[in-house]
Protein backbone atom coordinates (compact mmCIF):
# COMPACT_ATOMS: atom_id res chain seq x y z
CA UNK A 1 0.00 0.00 0.00
CA UNK A 2 0.97 3.39 -0.93
CA UNK A 3 -0.03 6.18 0.98
CA UNK A 4 0.36 10.41 0.66
CA UNK A 5 0.07 12.11 4.06
CA UNK A 6 -0.46 16.12 3.17
CA UNK A 7 -0.08 18.50 6.10
CA UNK A 8 -0.13 22.02 7.11
CA UNK A 9 1.18 21.02 10.59
CA UNK A 10 4.34 19.16 11.20
CA UNK A 11 7.73 19.48 13.57
CA UNK A 12 11.09 21.16 11.96
CA UNK A 13 14.21 22.22 13.79
CA UNK A 14 12.88 25.41 14.71
CA UNK A 15 9.63 24.66 15.78
CA UNK A 16 9.48 20.89 16.91
CA UNK A 17 6.21 20.92 18.65
CA UNK A 18 4.25 22.38 15.88
CA UNK A 19 2.33 18.99 14.74
CA UNK A 20 4.13 16.62 16.34
CA UNK A 21 0.83 14.59 17.13
CA UNK A 22 0.58 14.07 13.23
CA UNK A 23 3.99 13.16 12.93
CA UNK A 24 3.69 10.46 15.77
CA UNK A 25 0.12 9.18 13.98
CA UNK A 26 2.51 8.81 10.69
CA UNK A 27 5.15 6.78 12.05
CA UNK A 28 2.27 4.49 14.34
CA UNK A 29 0.47 3.80 11.33
CA UNK A 30 3.39 3.39 8.75
CA UNK A 31 5.20 1.43 11.54
CA UNK A 32 2.03 -1.14 12.50
CA UNK A 33 0.78 -1.81 8.48
CA UNK A 34 4.39 -1.91 6.98
CA UNK A 35 3.40 0.54 3.98
CA UNK A 36 5.24 2.77 1.81
CA UNK A 37 4.66 6.48 2.44
CA UNK A 38 5.68 9.81 1.12
CA UNK A 39 4.58 13.24 3.02
CA UNK A 40 3.60 16.71 1.37
CA UNK A 41 4.37 19.43 4.26
CA UNK A 42 2.69 22.59 3.49
CA UNK A 43 4.89 24.69 5.36
CA UNK A 44 2.98 28.33 5.35
CA UNK A 45 4.09 29.19 8.97
CA UNK A 46 7.46 29.43 8.33
CA UNK A 47 7.61 30.16 4.29
CA UNK A 48 4.06 31.97 4.10
CA UNK A 49 0.62 31.34 2.75
CA UNK A 50 1.85 31.01 -0.81
CA UNK A 51 2.94 27.51 -0.04
CA UNK A 52 -1.15 26.73 -0.06
CA UNK A 53 -1.14 28.37 -3.85
CA UNK A 54 1.55 25.95 -5.03
CA UNK A 55 0.38 22.83 -3.47
CA UNK A 56 -3.16 23.38 -6.00
CA UNK A 57 -0.82 22.49 -8.68
CA UNK A 58 2.14 20.89 -7.16
CA UNK A 59 -0.31 17.70 -5.33
CA UNK A 60 -1.90 17.36 -8.44
CA UNK A 61 1.22 16.52 -10.80
CA UNK A 62 2.78 14.73 -7.38
CA UNK A 63 -0.83 12.40 -7.53
CA UNK A 64 -0.71 11.52 -10.71
CA UNK A 65 2.50 10.46 -10.65
CA UNK A 66 2.62 8.21 -8.11
CA UNK A 67 -0.82 6.35 -7.96
CA UNK A 68 -1.04 6.14 -4.01
CA UNK A 69 -3.85 4.20 -2.92
CA UNK A 70 -4.62 6.47 0.30
CA UNK A 71 -4.51 10.07 0.46
CA UNK A 72 -4.93 11.11 4.10
CA UNK A 73 -5.33 15.17 4.96
CA UNK A 74 -4.76 16.63 7.89
CA UNK A 75 -6.01 20.00 8.71
CA UNK A 76 -8.79 21.04 6.39
CA UNK A 77 -7.22 23.85 4.00
CA UNK A 78 -4.67 21.62 3.50
CA UNK A 79 -6.94 19.70 1.17
CA UNK A 80 -7.63 22.78 -0.83
CA UNK A 81 -6.01 20.55 -4.30
CA UNK A 82 -9.75 19.32 -3.98
CA UNK A 83 -11.78 22.14 -5.13
CA UNK A 84 -9.66 21.79 -8.65
CA UNK A 85 -8.84 18.12 -8.68
CA UNK A 86 -10.53 14.81 -7.44
CA UNK A 87 -8.10 11.85 -7.84
CA UNK A 88 -10.02 8.68 -8.97
CA UNK A 89 -7.44 6.29 -7.98
CA UNK A 90 -7.51 6.93 -4.38
CA UNK A 91 -9.45 7.00 -1.46
CA UNK A 92 -9.35 10.16 0.51
CA UNK A 93 -9.38 10.84 4.23
CA UNK A 94 -9.57 14.33 6.18
CA UNK A 95 -8.91 14.47 9.46
CA UNK A 96 -10.25 17.55 11.20
CA UNK A 97 -8.17 19.30 14.06
CA UNK A 98 -10.65 22.31 15.41
CA UNK A 99 -9.70 25.63 14.16
CA UNK A 100 -10.79 24.26 10.34
CA UNK A 101 -14.14 23.41 11.02
CA UNK A 102 -15.18 25.18 14.47
CA UNK A 103 -16.32 29.28 13.70
CA UNK A 104 -16.05 29.94 17.60
CA UNK A 105 -11.97 29.88 16.97
CA UNK A 106 -12.18 32.86 14.50
CA UNK A 107 -10.97 31.51 11.49
CA UNK A 108 -13.64 32.33 9.24
CA UNK A 109 -12.24 31.50 5.88
CA UNK A 110 -10.56 28.38 6.42
CA UNK A 111 -14.08 27.08 7.56
CA UNK A 112 -16.14 28.52 4.48
CA UNK A 113 -13.34 26.26 2.62
CA UNK A 114 -13.03 23.49 4.78
CA UNK A 115 -16.97 22.99 4.20
CA UNK A 116 -16.54 23.23 0.28
CA UNK A 117 -13.91 20.72 0.84
CA UNK A 118 -15.59 18.32 2.81
CA UNK A 119 -17.73 16.87 -0.20
CA UNK A 120 -14.33 15.88 -2.05
CA UNK A 121 -13.30 13.45 0.74
CA UNK A 122 -14.32 9.86 0.86
CA UNK A 123 -14.48 9.96 4.82
CA UNK A 124 -13.68 12.59 7.73
CA UNK A 125 -12.03 12.10 11.09
CA UNK A 126 -13.19 14.11 13.91
CA UNK A 127 -12.50 15.45 17.60
CA UNK A 128 -15.35 15.57 19.19
CA UNK A 129 -19.54 15.15 18.82
CA UNK A 130 -19.55 19.22 17.88
CA UNK A 131 -17.51 19.03 15.17
CA UNK A 132 -19.38 16.02 14.20
CA UNK A 133 -23.02 18.17 14.69
CA UNK A 134 -21.09 20.56 11.73
CA UNK A 135 -19.66 17.82 9.66
CA UNK A 136 -23.04 15.87 9.11
CA UNK A 137 -24.60 18.51 6.59
CA UNK A 138 -21.76 18.08 4.08
CA UNK A 139 -20.55 14.58 4.71
CA UNK A 140 -22.62 11.92 5.93
CA UNK A 141 -19.26 9.45 5.98
CA UNK A 142 -17.20 10.39 8.96
CA UNK A 143 -16.02 8.72 11.98
CA UNK A 144 -14.97 10.49 15.86
CA UNK A 145 -11.39 9.56 16.89
CA UNK A 146 -9.96 11.97 19.57
CA UNK A 147 -6.19 12.47 19.15
CA UNK A 148 -4.05 9.26 21.12
CA UNK A 149 -1.75 10.21 24.02
CA UNK A 150 0.94 7.43 24.96
CA UNK A 151 0.30 7.11 28.47
CA UNK A 152 3.54 4.71 28.56
CA UNK A 153 5.68 7.85 28.09
CA UNK A 154 3.37 10.19 29.61
CA UNK A 155 2.97 9.09 33.24
CA UNK A 156 4.26 10.15 36.77
CA UNK A 157 7.88 9.40 36.49
CA UNK A 158 9.63 11.19 39.46
CA UNK A 159 9.48 13.33 42.28
CA UNK A 160 10.81 16.17 42.14
CA UNK A 161 12.22 17.96 45.09
CA UNK A 162 11.25 21.74 45.40
CA UNK A 163 13.82 24.18 46.09
CA UNK A 164 11.22 26.28 47.61
CA UNK A 165 8.33 24.40 49.21
CA UNK A 166 6.31 27.29 49.52
CA UNK A 167 6.49 27.83 45.98
CA UNK A 168 3.76 26.43 42.99
CA UNK A 169 3.96 26.39 39.10
CA UNK A 170 1.33 25.93 37.41
CA UNK A 171 1.09 25.45 33.59
CA UNK A 172 -0.20 26.86 30.33
CA UNK A 173 -0.84 24.11 27.81
CA UNK A 174 0.34 26.35 24.79
CA UNK A 175 2.11 29.11 23.09
CA UNK A 176 1.19 31.94 24.60
CA UNK A 177 0.72 33.83 20.92
CA UNK A 178 -2.17 31.55 19.82
CA UNK A 179 -4.94 33.83 20.50
CA UNK A 180 -7.36 30.75 20.82
CA UNK A 181 -5.83 28.76 23.57
CA UNK A 182 -6.38 32.38 25.58
CA UNK A 183 -3.49 33.19 27.52
CA UNK A 184 -4.86 36.53 28.38
CA UNK A 185 -7.23 34.65 31.21
CA UNK A 186 -4.21 32.69 32.22
CA UNK A 187 -1.95 35.86 32.78
CA UNK A 188 -5.18 37.39 34.56
CA UNK A 189 -5.40 34.38 36.96
CA UNK A 190 -1.74 34.09 37.77
CA UNK A 191 -1.70 37.62 38.37
CA UNK A 192 -4.92 37.56 40.95
CA UNK A 193 -2.90 34.22 42.39
CA UNK A 194 -0.29 36.05 43.26
CA UNK A 195 -2.02 38.84 45.36
CA UNK A 196 -4.02 36.45 47.23
CA UNK A 197 -2.31 33.22 47.82
CA UNK A 198 0.19 32.29 50.70
CA UNK A 199 2.55 30.93 47.92
CA UNK A 200 4.85 31.83 45.43
CA UNK A 201 3.15 31.52 42.34
CA UNK A 202 5.54 31.11 39.32
CA UNK A 203 4.27 29.29 35.74
CA UNK A 204 5.66 28.31 32.60
CA UNK A 205 4.83 26.96 28.81
CA UNK A 206 4.48 23.85 27.27
CA UNK A 207 5.38 25.52 24.28
CA UNK A 208 8.53 24.84 21.96
CA UNK A 209 9.81 21.66 24.24
CA UNK A 210 10.48 17.74 22.99
CA UNK A 211 8.06 15.12 24.02
CA UNK A 212 10.81 14.54 27.14
CA UNK A 213 11.03 18.40 28.11
CA UNK A 214 6.87 18.18 28.08
CA UNK A 215 6.41 15.33 30.45
CA UNK A 216 9.37 16.86 32.95
CA UNK A 217 7.84 20.04 32.97
CA UNK A 218 4.07 18.34 33.68
CA UNK A 219 5.85 15.88 36.51
CA UNK A 220 7.21 19.26 38.10
CA UNK A 221 3.96 21.53 37.95
CA UNK A 222 1.97 21.40 40.92
CA UNK A 223 -0.97 22.75 38.60
CA UNK A 224 -2.30 22.96 34.58
CA UNK A 225 -4.68 25.37 33.77
CA UNK A 226 -6.62 25.18 30.63
CA UNK A 227 -8.45 28.63 29.86
CA UNK A 228 -8.77 27.58 25.99
CA UNK A 229 -11.75 29.53 24.07
CA UNK A 230 -11.91 26.17 21.68
CA UNK A 231 -10.30 22.68 21.93
CA UNK A 232 -11.05 20.27 18.85
CA UNK A 233 -9.37 16.88 21.42
CA UNK A 234 -7.72 18.67 24.18
CA UNK A 235 -4.55 16.02 25.22
CA UNK A 236 -3.78 17.99 28.26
Amino acid sequence: MKVLFVTNMYPTKEHPADGVFVKEQIDSITQAFKCQYDLYYINAKQKGKLNYLISLLALPFKIRSSRYQIIHIHYGISGLFLLLFKPRLSKIFLTLHGGDILDKQGYFIQVFLTKRILSRVDKVFLQNEEMKDIVREYNKNYEIIPCGVNSEFFRPITIYDKADVNTRLIIFPSSPDRWEKNFQLFADAMEHLKKTSSYKIEFDCLHNLSRSEVRELLNRADCLLLTSISEGSPQV
